[in-house]
């Protein structure tokens, strides 16, 4: 509390609008990264999506 004490007001504004940011923003990038990891995952594992093998095996007609 000391330091908070110390601070000048406009370093204390930028403080409180840094950790805001950063508390806003951390979960949102996580939670993106999730979503963006799961749709990956459940792409690599065949439910949907083109099958890219099968697609270049099948002759010309």
């Amino acid at each position: 509390m000391d330091a908070l004490g110390a601070m000048s007001w406009p370093m204390l504004l930028a403080c409180a609008i840094g950790l805001a940011l950063f508390i806003t923003i951390l979960p949102l990038v996580l939670t993106l990264f999730l979503i963006f990891l799961l749709v990956k995952w459940a792409s690599n594992s065949g439910g949907f999506g083109w099958d890219k093998k099968t697609a270049a095996q099948q002759p010309p007609q």
